[in-house]
């Protein structure tokens, strides 16, 4: 395999490696050798080298020193021609675009091998080698002779946006995070901007002093279909990076259980995020429960076995279910209903009163629950009358 680092310059053209002086063309008289070149469109090939950008330079190196009389097939990110010529192919090649396809050399080289044609299959490799790993070489045997062309880029230093992420949803406002990744140094700061559609929501700049860096910014609570840009010279195609946040559906809770001691739920399912229901076990319709995203089971004392069965199917396809036990509920009856739902159960019951001093905001339980991991001590915490003992559990 021969290796060329090559950077375009009038001073050093593809006359060493491409077409009919480094290989023999397959109408040139006795000649026994097939000529492909795969062209790497990669967005990472926008980059400019000594004279513009790379993929565009390599483009004009092609038209400007394949011979017309040449038979060739030109392989790109997107799209293949077999068995062309550069005055047919030459709109396609002035217009070539930039791929959103990454570079898959193993599977170009594939394609070529599939070509099942009495020549020697000699490949001209045209890329900037971003990302390419070295696995990607491994379909390259005797059957081919490749030759690389590597364009290199001037430009060293690049910045991209590497996600965006939802860190907390507030009242009115969702707080987002954007990691940016640094490739270089950079001595000046680097404008940061989140956009919905085209309207500017939040703008800042960025001092780039370590590799990676996260910024956060609070847009409004709404929909929003926009995206975030940074500014900087290095390559365009990673400085936008698009997202959406949809404004989420009202989740359907229902309680079961008797309408006065359901009647405190409605203040915690709220219409504003919730569609909450109420009814009672002798008036509950079974193929409502499956429409729901919750179910309440609020201090019934005889759970019937019907409701049961329907209730572990509705948690075993993803539903969630809530239990409120009453103080005449069994402990084995309780742990007999709790079984369904895997190997949950409680201890015993326990009659005495107990103050909630804190919150163990730290427990698995209350993951996403809470906006801010603080609480004020001066307010007035609630008093228990009695309790259900349950073990230590394994998250």
């Amino acid at each position: 395999m021969v290796i060329v680092s090559y950077t375009f310059t009038p001073a050093r053209r593809y006359d060493n490696c491409l077409c009919s002086t480094f290989f023999k063309a397959k109408d040139s008289k006795g000649s026994t050798n097939e000529l492909y070149v795969v062209l790497d469109n990669s967005f990472s090939m926008q980059a400019k080298g000594k004279q513009g950008e790379l993929l565009k330079r390599a483009v004009q190196e092609v038209l400007e020193n394949t011979p017309e009389n040449t038979t060739f097939s030109l392989l790109t990110n997107d799209d293949v021609y077999w068995n062309t010529d550069i005055k047919s192919i030459q709109k396609e090649l002035m217009n070539l675009k930039y791929s959103a396809n990454s570079f898959q050399l193993d599977q170009q080289i594939t394609k070529i091998k599939s070509r099942k044609t009495p020549f020697n299959k000699d490949v001209v490799v045209i890329t900037d080698a971003v990302n390419l790993p070295a696995n990607q070489l491994k379909p390259i045997d005797e059957t081919i002779n490749p030759i690389f062309i590597i364009p290199k880029s001037e430009q060293k230093n690049n910045v991209a946006i590497d996600s965006v992420f939802l860190l907390q949803t507030l009242d009115n406002f969702y707080e987002i995070g954007v990691k940016l990744k640094s490739f270089g140094t950079f001595e000046q700061e680097i404008p940061v901007a989140v956009y919905n559609q085209k309207q500017l929501i939040a703008k800042t700049q960025v001092k780039l002093d370590q590799v990676e860096k996260e910024l956060f910014f609070t847009i409004p609570k709404a929909d929003f279909n926009g995206y975030v840009s940074i500014d900087e010279p290095g390559l365009y195609y990673d400085n936008e990076y698009y997202f959406s946040i949809s404004k989420p559906e009202k989740a359907k809770v229902i309680a079961i259980g008797e309408a006065d001691k359901n009647q405190f739920l409605s203040k915690i399912y709220s219409e504003k995020e919730f569609i909450f229901s109420s009814i009672e076990l002798k008036a509950l319709d079974y193929n409502v429960l499956e429409k729901q995203d919750a179910i309440i089971i609020n201090e019934i004392n005889d759970i019937p076995q019907a409701l049961q069965t329907t209730l572990k199917a509705f948690y075993e396809k993803g539903g969630n279910v809530i239990f409120i036990p009453s103080e005449e509920n069994k402990v084995e009856n309780i742990n007999s209903f709790l079984i369904n739902f895997g190997s949950f159960s409680i201890n015993d019951y326990q009659k005495k009163e107990k103050k909630i001093t804190s919150i163990a905001f730290a427990h698995p339980l209350y993951n996403g629950v809470f906006e801010k991991k603080q609480i004020t001590f001066n307010i007035h915490q609630p008093t228990i009358a009695s309790s259900l003992k349950v073990p230590t559990l394994l998250f």
